[in-house]
C-alpha cells in the first residue's frame, strides 16, 4: 500500500520523528552481548570449530553493521546539511561513491563546512562564548569522522561482499603448531580475477560499540536542530552542541 496523503514535507517530518538508525545501534548492542556470553557458544564438548565459526560470524555482523552505520551517518549529514525541507530526497538518490569521497576528504574541511554538517547556525553570526564552543564541537566532530572514515574505507570491500550476493566465506585457517587456528574471511573482489580471492585474518572487534553510539548521537542532535530551523522554521530554536561524552 502506498499512502500519498502527507504531502513531500509531511514525509520529510514522519521521517525526522521516526528514523531508523537508533535499530543500528541496538543492533549492535545485543550482538556485542551475544559475543561476551560464552555459554551461547558451548553447542558441546566436541564442537570447538564450529564455536570458533560462530564467534567470527557474530565479530562480521558487527563490522558489517558498523560499516552500515557508517554509510548512513555520512548519508544523512550531506542530506541535512543540504538545508532542505525534502532532505530525503537525497537520501534516495545517493551512491555509495559520494559517501567514499565524503570520508576521503573530510580531514581537509574547514570548520564552516563541519558546522554546516551539524546545522549549527553559520560561525559568523555566534558571539565569542558560543562560537568558542561550536569550533570546539566541530573540532572534535571531524576528528571522529575522519576516524569513521578510516573505518569505512578499510572496511568496505568485505561489507560490499556481504551485502551484494554474500560472496564471502569464514575458513578454518592454520598455523605451524596446529594449536588455536586463526579464523579467516574469504571473499573474490574482481571479475577480471575470479581465480583469485582475498584472505583476511580473524576480526578484532575493539571499537565498533563505540563507534556507533557516537554516530547515533552526533545525528540525533542534527536531526533536532534540523527540525527546528528548517522544518517548524523556528525564528528561536535550541542547538545542542555536541560534546565527547564522559
Amino acid at each position: 500500500m502506498v499512502v500519498n496523503l502527507l504531502g513531500e514535507v509531511g514525509v520529510a517530518r514522519l521521517l525526522s520523528m521516526f528514523q531508523g538508525y537508533p535499530w543500528l545501534v541496538i543492533k549492535i548492542g545485543i550482538l556485542e552481548k551475544v559475543l561476551s556470553d560464552e555459554d551461547y557458544f558451548k553447542i558441546g564438548d566436541n564442537y570447538e570449530r564450529e564455536n570458533r565459526l560462530l564467534k567470527e560470524m557474530i565479530k562480521l555482523e558487527i563490522m558489517v553493521t558498523t560499516v552500515h552505520f557508517a554509510e548512513v551517518f555520512a548519508a544523512n549529514l550531506l542530506s541535512l546539511s543540504r538545508y532542505e525541507k525534502t532532505y530525503h530526497k537525497k537520501l534516495l538518490e545517493y551512491n555509495t561513491g559520494e559517501i567514499k569521497d565524503f570520508y576521503d576528504s573530510i580531514n581537509v574541511k574547514s570548520n564552516d563546512y563541519v558546522a554546516k554538517l551539524l546545522c549549527y547556525p553559520d560561525l559568523d553570526q555566534l558571539d565569542s562564548v558560543m562560537l568558542n564552543e561550536v569550533v570546539e564541537s566541530c573540532n572534535l566532530v571531524k576528528n571522529f569522522l575522519t576516524e569513521i572514515g578510516k573505518y569505512y574505507l578499510d572496511n568496505l570491500q568485505i561489507y560490499n561482499s556481504y551485502k551484494h550476493g554474500f560472496r564471502i566465506g569464514i575458513a578454518e585457517g592454520s598455523n605451524e603448531n596446529g594449536t588455536n587456528p586463526r579464523m579467516q574471511l574469504i571473499y573474490p573482489m574482481s571479475t577480471k580475477n575470479l581465480a583469485e580471492v582475498t584472505i583476511r585474518l580473524g576480526l578484532e572487534i575493539k571499537k565498533e560499540s563505540s563507534y556507533c553510539f557516537k554516530m547515533y548521537d552526533i545525528l540525533n542532535n542534527v536531526v533536532k536542530t534540523f527540525s527546528q530551523r528548517f522544518l517548524d522554521e523556528k525564528s528561536e530554536f535550541n542547538v545542542t552542541v555536541w560534546r565527547l561524552r564522559e
